[in-house]
């Protein structure tokens, strides 16, 4: 069975007793099985993930559109125009808007993730399923934010290729981008499944994170290639587990940037190790933290 079911007869000794579920308990390949066996559960929690999310929400959806462009601008202005920030041969703008299309997928994965438990108590006190189906799904919302921001990049490609300012060089490179997009939801998945149990017990958590954010989007080259800087922050900026994948989806969209794929093999084996440890302990903390959600 997929789940424990136990009766417990009351001390008075009437045939009536509580029906407990109790997650399974069994080893990682073991509840990796038991979501594969609730699989169906997942277009259905899609749904419920960006119903709450969007529902009554219309200028919500249009702030959507407003955020990414006016921050593009405002950093093209800035970093372009003031400092002199050079990307070439790619337009500053169209640089900005696809890296910012990566980290918004990775700022709010990891803000739904960690509100995941939160987001879905009432689901998971209602009826038992492996609760990494509802942690998982629970960053469904930030495809279409990531959809809106790279449909502006191509809107801006396709006015630089116009213009004749930019000319896109297609190749098979460009099947890089979906692999360093999920590289970037594993390593997410990985990092929530610790920070949403913990959220769950201490809903501070998810403060923090927003405050990491800050700090975090200038160590990782979204607004400036990693090669503009000096000897040896260049090289140091690597040990940032983003840094090589931020860098092979520029490269597999514009194919200017040189690749280091000794680093992208370190980050792919920090990847992997976050997410198994991640699951660990999420499998670990499930039947503790989720009855309090």
């Amino acid at each position: 069975m997929s789940a424990d079911i136990l009766r417990d007869h009351n001390a008075a000794g009437k045939d009536e007793g509580v029906w407990v579920v109790r997650p399974h308990r069994g080893t990682i390949f073991g509840y990796l099985g038991e979501t594969w066996r609730y699989r169906r559960l997942f277009p259905l929690l899609i749904k419920y993930s960006l119903s709450n999310v969007y529902k009554s929400s219309v200028l919500g959806i249009g702030w959507l559109f407003i955020r990414p462009i006016m921050s593009a601008l405002m950093a093209t202005l800035f970093l372009k125009t003031v400092l002199g920030v050079s990307t070439g041969p790619v337009p500053y703008l169209l640089f900005i808007l696809l890296s910012m299309s990566f980290w918004s997928m990775f700022q709010r994965s990891l803000t739904w993730g960690t509100k995941s438990i939160q987001r879905n108590g009432r689901l998971s006190r209602h009826f038992y399923f492996p609760k990494i189906i509802a942690h998982v799904t629970a960053i469904a919302p930030v495809f279409i934010e990531f959809g809106i921001i790279l449909f502006s990049a191509v809107l801006a490609g396709i006015y630089f290729y116009v213009t004749g300012h930019f000319r896109p060089d297609f190749g098979l490179h460009i099947l890089a981008a979906p692999l360093a997009i999920v590289m970037l939801l594993l390593f997410v998945i990985g990092l929530t499944c610790v920070t949403s149990p913990l959220n769950s017990a201490a809903r501070d958590v998810w403060y923090v994170m927003r405050y990491l954010m800050g700090p975090l989007i200038f160590i990782t080259p979204v607004y400036y290639p990693r090669t503009a800087l000096p000897e040896p922050w260049k090289e140091y900026m690597l040990f940032n587990p983003l840094t090589p994948i931020l860098e092979l989806y520029r490269w597999a969209l514009f194919h200017s940037e040189p690749m280091r794929w000794d680093a992208l093999a370190l980050s792919g084996a920090v990847i992997l190790v976050m997410l198994l440890l991640g699951l660990l302990f999420f499998i670990k903390w499930e039947p503790k933290v989720l009855d309090r959600a």
